[in-house]
């Protein structure tokens, strides 16, 4: 497909040199850094840089559509410190602290109407990496998602289709890692504190359509190109008081 492609890392491309990629010169390829975010300003407008003075509060964030939050999830998770092929590479060059900052700062000034955040590592799931060891990041990052507002997660990792709303909290982590190869849901429905509103082990992908009123998240079936489950949030009202 001829698109701006906009990519996250993941635990693989930190076997290698992750700079190699950030820096990989490409028409359609889109990584300027581990973690970055991208305005979308209205309906069928092309992902953009939010300007510097945007974030320190002198530009009208209000009249964005969407903001996209990419991040580096692999620095953030405990499991990796045991994986020295990965681990030799993230304990040179990350901060995993300085990460979070960026993304509660990003998150806190910017007015659009949805905010989307976009790593490679679930927050939840049901499948193979249920229960995976994320260590104190993971309630930190849950804690930027719910006070910040978040729409949606986005994460893959697990080679599946799910669509998830924890008990008590409001943003919606959508697991679509189901591009190149399914793996089974071996964790179906053990946690009652995880409301599933729809998980699938085939070949698919998801489709997020967003207008000022409504996002329409769609999962399609990569094998026959049919819907096989679509999930409406009304928009909230953006707040402005902080």
């Amino acid at each position: 497909l001829i698109l701006p492609w906009h990519f996250v890392l993941g635990n693989h491309d930190w076997r290698g040199s992750v700079e190699s990629q950030a820096n990989l010169s490409l028409p359609h390829w889109n990584l300027p850094s581990r973690y970055f975010s991208r305005v979308i300003t209205g309906a069928n407008a092309t992902p953009s840089p939010r300007s510097a003075n945007d974030y320190e509060g002198g530009g009208d964030g209000s009249s964005f559509l969407a903001e996209l939050f990419f991040i580096d999830t692999t620095p953030l998770l405990n499991k990796y410190k045991k994986d020295y092929r990965v681990w030799r590479n993230v304990r040179k060059t990350t901060n995993s602290y300085r990460q979070l900052q960026w993304l509660e700062g990003a998150l806190r000034t910017s007015k659009a109407v949805w905010k989307i955040v976009i790593g490679h590592h679930p927050l939840y799931t049901y499948g193979a990496h249920y229960g995976e060891k994320w260590g104190p990041n993971h309630a930190e990052l849950k804690r930027l998602l719910e006070q910040n507002r978040v729409s949606f997660y986005l994460s893959g990792h697990d080679h599946n289709l799910q669509c998830i709303r924890p008990v008590n909290e409001t943003t919606t982590h959508v697991v679509t890692g189901a591009g190149s190869k399914v793996v089974g849901l071996q964790h179906a429905y053990k946690d009652s504190g995880l409301s599933t509103i729809y998980s699938k082990s085939i070949h698919g992908f998801a489709v997020v359509s967003l207008s000022h009123e409504a996002a329409i998240m769609r999962f399609v079936s990569g094998e026959d190109g049919s819907v096989l489950h679509t999930e409406t949030l009304l928009a909230r009202k953006i707040r402005t008081d902080d």
